[in-house]
């Protein structure tokens, strides 16, 4: 009767892990952080950024994402020059899923691009362009700790510069660009 009883515990408790293990899914991860790619130039300009998402409720995420454009120094008929880029973003997106892996999410994004720029004997320029957008994308889960985002986000942006010491121009643009994002994430 202890042998029978010993193996009954045994596969209960056996029944129990395999249970706790098969309900740890996609959804128990809280965090995502990724590299983004928005275009392939083998001409050696290429556009990538960082990303980082935050679950905030079932379904629910905040994403931060941030882009270095890059620091230029030249030196052109002797005469010195200088610029850098770099943009911030930030959203939430909404997640439903469209299959066992699958999910299409969609939201709100604000973003601050700004450079600067600055040539011998020349005042420097400047440029800051807030813009307002809407996600629309897709996320494939090839493994529980791994993903590929494809996404664009169509916005609207203002745009503000300064020229050579000049007064400021605004410029107001809207890009509906069919501009995508490609993504890999981590998820943990």
């Amino acid at each position: 009767m202890k042998k029978h009883l010993f193996m009954f515990t045994c596969l209960a408790i056996g029944l129990c892990i395999q249970v706790s293990l098969s309900a740890q899914n996609v959804d128990d991860h809280k965090y995502e952080v990724g590299l983004r790619i928005s275009g392939i130039n083998f001409d050696g300009f290429n556009s990538f950024s960082a990303i980082y998402k935050k679950k905030l409720d079932n379904g629910k995420f905040r994403r931060i994402s941030g882009s270095f454009g890059g620091i230029n120094l030249g030196n052109e008929f002797n005469r010195f020059s200088f610029s850098i880029n770099a943009g911030f973003s930030i959203g939430n997106e909404k997640r439903r899923q469209m299959g066992k892996r699958t999910s299409y999410y969609t939201g709100p994004s604000f973003s601050l691009n700004a450079g600067l720029s600055k040539q011998e004997s020349f005042e420097p320029n400047w440029n800051l362009a807030p813009s307002l957008g809407y996600i629309l994308g897709i996320q494939y889960d090839f493994s529980e700790y791994w993903a590929v985002n494809l996404e664009t986000i169509p916005s609207g942006s203002i745009s503000l510069r300064q020229f050579s010491g000049s007064d400021v121009g605004v410029n107001v643009n809207a890009s509906f660009s069919s501009n995508v994002v490609l993504s890999l994430m981590h998820k943990f």
